[in-house]
């Protein structure tokens, strides 16, 4: 049983989509079987998704790769002269398509780049490493160079869950944060989308021409409207004091008695709650009054919930 679940998590890595009949057939098992296997799978961790209708299917997201600790190093090399000894008995790509899924693993693939001038140093991914959000960023690298348009499942700031067609053009580092600027097919616009609000990426076969509209400096330099904004003026002790800076810039910060004050205009909303929630108690926030408000209502959910 353990082995025909991993074969069925090796097909949906190397195939777009596999229906339970499919599967059933290639196992020799009920389709009731099937399901039951990818249950555990899902129970496992794996984010596999079931598409209805003609066409659909068991898919996996292009962003998913397996984890290193899923084989071990002698397992990898056991499936890798496996792989080597059969290649020549098929005439597809499959052998490969499974070794470049299996180096994938290799925890020391490199992500840190140094710029030719050699005072610039371009790391893709966060402090925390993890492997989803490095993975996000290889997907849509990948779309943009080859012109793929991909569909995404994202959350916006207002926690509204969508599925959209986007045509991305370029990854943006803004604030310490990556975006993909994309132009988005159901709002026929140009859009900025938080890389860490996407869920899960598609790589469609549908090619874009790029348009002659596209300005992702003059999106980069658009300012968020009045209702969104608020005057923050916050206090907090010096164990903080570099990550407050980091956030809100060494400008922004003065000092005040034996503590830090730090003034700016920042963008309200949850991130702008959950980003101050972030430093416990190591910060009070002055103003403005509703947010002082709703740090002390989720303060009051929390310990509801305890």
């Amino acid at each position: 049983m353990n082995s025909v679940i991993f074969s069925i998590l090796l097909n949906l890595l190397t195939n777009k989509r596999l229906t339970r009949e499919m599967l059933a057939e290639k196992y020799e098992v009920s389709t009731r079987t099937i399901s039951r296997y990818i249950d555990v799978l899902i129970e496992s961790g794996v984010p596999i998704l079931s598409v209805p209708g003609v066409g659909g299917g068991y898919t996996l997201p292009d962003d998913y790769k397996l984890e290193r600790g899923f084989l071990t190093e002698t397992e990898i090399k056991r499936i890798g002269e496996a792989l080597d000894k059969t290649a020549k008995d098929y005439d597809d790509k499959m052998s490969s398509i499974i070794m470049e899924k299996l180096n994938a693993l290799d925890e020391k693939k490199e992500n840190v780049r140094i710029s030719p001038s050699e005072y610039l140093v371009i790391d893709d991914g966060p402090w925390s490493s993890h492997n989803l959000y490095r993975n996000k960023l290889d997907v849509m690298k990948k779309a943009i160079r080859d012109g793929k348009t991909v569909q995404i499942k994202y959350t916006d700031r207002h926690e509204a869950f969508s599925s959209r067609l986007v045509d991305p053009y370029y990854l943006v580092l803004k604030e310490y944060v990556w975006y993909v600027y994309a132009f988005c097919h159901s709002r026929q616009d140009f859009r900025l989308f938080k890389l860490s609000r996407i869920n899960h990426i598609f790589t469609t076969n549908e090619n874009f021409e790029r348009r002659s509209d596209s300005n992702v400096i003059e999106k980069l330099n658009e300012r968020f409207d009045a209702s969104e904004t608020v005057n923050l003026l916050i206090e907090f002790s010096c164990t903080v004091l570099p990550q407050i800076e980091e956030w809100l810039g060494a400008d922004s910060v003065f000092e005040y008695g034996l503590d830090y004050r730090a003034s700016a205009t920042v963008a309200g909303g949850n991130e702008l709650l959950a980003k101050i929630l972030s430093f416990g108690s190591s910060v009070k926030v002055l103003s403005p009054q509703s947010l002082k408000d709703d740090v002390i209502a989720e303060c009051k959910r929390v310990v509801k919930n305890i």
